[in-house]
């Protein structure tokens, strides 16, 4: 076997292209369940992927679940291997802290009145009827003003309609 077929077959395997969520026909409009409410507890973060897309889920001890994109802004580390403290998730490699809104707010390394670096993605999530959810990825928040999400009434709740949701592990 020459040393070309040999490294054929052990190549990876192609990677596929990330779909263009704009294009696959999702309803802007819609809440997405990403997980049961009780697969995440207080305290602790949630990996997760929607259309291919990484996004971690976070319950702080105290406030509302909040979603990330799933990777840190300094070696696209998985934020979902992180620690989640009072209010904010910390990547577990360098420690580069991340806000609700995704903005990086806390760099353990670097000096004081430096320019703190770009922060990730944040996407509106809210749990509802003990499922998890979150609007189509394509409509990411760009700042923190956009945090605030409209949550149905419970009356509301009463008359939408029920739709089986199966969760793959």
């Amino acid at each position: 076997m020459s040393t070309i077929t040999a490294l054929r077959r052990h190549a990876p395997a192609p990677r596929q292209e990330a779909r263009d969520l704009r294009k696959t026909g999702l309803d802007p409009n819609f809440w997405y369940p990403l997980a049961r409410s009780k697969s995440l507890k207080p305290g602790k973060s949630l990996a997760v992927s929607f259309a291919g897309e990484p996004i971690v889920l976070v319950r702080p001890q105290n406030g509302e679940v909040y979603a990330l994109e799933d990777r840190c802004a300094h070696r696209q580390v998985p934020l979902s291997l992180g620690v989640v403290r009072n209010d904010r998730l910390q990547c577990h490699y360098h420690c580069w802290t991340y806000d609700r809104t995704g903005k990086c707010v806390n760099v353990p390394y670097l000096d004081e009145g430096k320019q703190l670096p770009n922060g990730v993605r944040a996407y509106p999530a809210r749990e509802a009827s003990q499922i998890l959810s979150m609007e189509s990825p394509s409509f990411a928040l760009k700042s923190s003003s956009d945090c605030a999400i409209d949550r149905p009434s419970v009356s509301a709740r009463e008359k939408l309609a029920i739709m089986p949701v199966f969760f793959a592990r």
